[in-house]
């Protein structure tokens, strides 16, 4: 690495002669002197009120795009409530204002200046300075490890709650690697009231446990952070609740999670260990409401029964599944009669939490984890494997009677039969291919109505083969998983690509967003240099304005037709015939 005081001589003689002024101006800097230690640093005395300060500036490697670290040069000792951990002093210039006209001269005044602040008098009474920025709430959770996250639901439920309410709760506890969150899911009141948080999915609240949560009179200043079991007892005991007791035999094994709601709706969170009369507060992390998310393009409330057939949710499928859920979508129909294996995370949504579940089921686990209340159905049918009849008429009867279907399973049988439901039911269908070698792939869709029907589509993008012939890859198949033992050959990246662009075309279609932003109904999408396409995210769009936009109907006879009609009206009569009968 360049030793910046080697390479910028110039600089380095600013820091000499600025830190050379200071000394000769301010009475207030007793002493200092430069040495290598870590790099270039400035050891200095400062005087304040009488006291000495002797501290440190390290001049960092990347100086001057990164500003001096000043810190007592005693290691251990707190000079001011401005002060990281690590002892490192917050001053007035960091790294979200530094700027290199800023020298190690000026890290000294602005020090001198926060212990002069906050050591106004010679009895060493702290006041503590301004501070010059607000620090987001991942700054503040550093290093704290319990956590109660708040939905909006909960703060709005809290704050409309009558004081001297109380109860039992049910919560998620999740334990992470540095913290442990705490999610609140039920609440019981002792008035027999039963309220459940909409916006927690279903899959935290079948793990809960319990808790004890009263509303009080006090404010949050006078709740304040209790120190011991027996104050917090005390406060809740004036409406009748109690910390010992309230919960069920056994529940939490004597260890008792407890919320203080101040007559404001303000939430303050206690943990208590079992056997431990200290008492543990947990930081909250508010979150905002999921409903109508403005981080959205649209509201997901307006599509929330808008029900989606998902056959195949494998590498690609998984993906879909899951970024429409983020989008807001929870009505589902998952089809894929699959295991995950181990070998099939190196693409796939899943984790090693879900080897060997079946592909449907992880899928709606993970769906739950992302939608409150989701509503999905699964089938495990082989949709043309050995199936029975009744069962596969069954699964297809479901996905006739969804409002979108996706086909992500690359099967070109799967694609025919899908074809037809969407054909004779009337519901988009939207399907993709990674193409083989991982150097692009396609998305298409078909409204009825409005794009070409899927067979004819499909056979509009067989002809564009036919003209440009696919490159052979050693080893490579269809792209349907594995075919007769070979796996067909693109990584997560390019599965991810492909799946995201699925998942747009899905999104646009089921908001019937005018115009489209998808003028054309199918796509090849490039990923790297190869076959049609000259670089990587190279877009050649297939179009046909000879494609009819409507199914073909064959023609039947004067005959045929008064023969048919014939037929379904005895059919029509002995059913009716039939129901007459007891």
């Amino acid at each position: 690495m360049t030793i910046w005081f080697l390479n910028d001589l110039a600089r380095l003689n600013v820091e000499r002669e600025a830190a050379a002024d200071l000394q000769s101006e301010a009475d207030w800097l007793i002493g200092s002197h430069w040495y290598l230690g870590k790099g270039l640093q400035l050891d200095a005395t400062i005087r304040v009120r009488g006291r000495e300060f002797d501290i440190t500036l390290e001049y960092p490697d990347h100086f001057p795009f990164a500003p001096p670290i000043a810190r007592p040069t005693t290691a251990g000792e707190t000079w001011s409530t401005h002060q990281y951990p690590d002892g490192t002093l917050c001053l007035e210039w960091g790294p979200d204002n530094w700027h290199n006209d800023v020298t190690g001269a000026d890290m000294l005044i602005s020090a001198h200046r926060l212990l002069t602040t906050e050591r106004p008098n010679t009895d060493e009474r702290t006041v503590v300075a301004p501070s010059r920025h607000c620090l987001t709430i991942g700054q503040e959770l550093r290093g704290k490890y319990g956590r109660f996250c708040t939905t909006a639901s909960l703060r709005s439920h809290c704050s409309e709650m009558p004081v001297g309410t109380f109860g039992q709760l049910e919560f998620s506890l999740q334990l992470h690697r540095h913290c442990s969150a705490i999610i609140a899911t039920k609440l019981f009141s002792n008035d027999g009231q039963v309220w459940e948080d909409p916006e927690v999915p279903a899959g935290l609240k079948s793990s809960s446990i319990r808790g004890i949560f009263c509303k009080v009179s006090d404010t949050t200043t006078a709740v304040g952070t209790f120190s011991n079991r027996s104050d917090l007892q005390e406060c809740v005991g004036k409406y009748g609740c109690s910390l010992e007791g309230s919960l069920e035999e056994g529940t939490n094994s004597g260890t008792v999670f407890v919320l203080i709601i101040d007559y404001q709706g303000t939430i303050d969170a206690y943990w208590i260990p079992n056997g431990d009369d200290c008492v543990y507060p947990e930081r909250e992390v508010q979150s905002a409401s999921t409903l109508s998310n403005p981080r959205l393009n649209f509201n997901c409330e307006d599509h929330e029964d808008f029900k989606i057939g998902i056959v195949g949710v494998g590498s690609v499928g998984s993906k879909i599944a899951v970024s429409l859920a983020r989008h807001g979508f929870r009505n589902y129909v998952l089809v894929d009669p699959d295991v995950l294996c181990a070998e099939n995370l190196v693409r796939h949504q899943f984790d090693w939490r879900s080897v060997g579940d079946h592909k449907a089921d992880a899928a709606a686990s993970a769906i739950e984890l992302l939608v409150p209340d989701a509503a999905i159905k699964i089938s495990k049918l082989h949709l043309t494997g050995q199936e029975s009849n009744t069962a596969l008429s069954g699964i297809l009867d479901s996905l006739s009677k969804c409002d979108l279907l996706i086909d992500a399973t690359g099967d070109d049988s799967v694609f025919n039969l899908l074809s037809a439901v969407s054909m004779f039911g009337e519901v988009p269908l939207v399907w993709g291919q990674v193409f083989e070698g991982g150097f692009g792939g396609l998305i298409a869709r078909s409204r009825p109505g409005k794009d070409p029907t899927p067979n004819k589509m499909r056979q509009l993008f067989l002809g564009y083969c036919h003209e440009h012939p696919f490159p052979q890859h050693e080893g490579s198949t269809s792209y349907a998983g594995i075919v007769d033992g070979k796996t067909m050959v693109a990584g997560d990246v390019d599965v991810t690509v492909i799946a995201t662009h699925m998942a747009g075309l899905t999104v646009d279609t089921a908001i019937g967003a005018e115009p489209s932003r998808y003028p054309n109904s199918m796509y090849l999408v490039g990923l790297s240099r190869g076959w049609v396409f000259e670089s990587p995210f190279h877009t050649i769009p297939l179009s046909d304005s000879s494609l009819s936009e409507v199914a073909p109907k064959l023609n039947a006879s004067d005959e045929a037709v008064q023969d048919g009609v014939k037929f379904i009206a005895e059919l029509l009569s002995h059913a009716q015939n039939k129901d007459s009968h007891p």
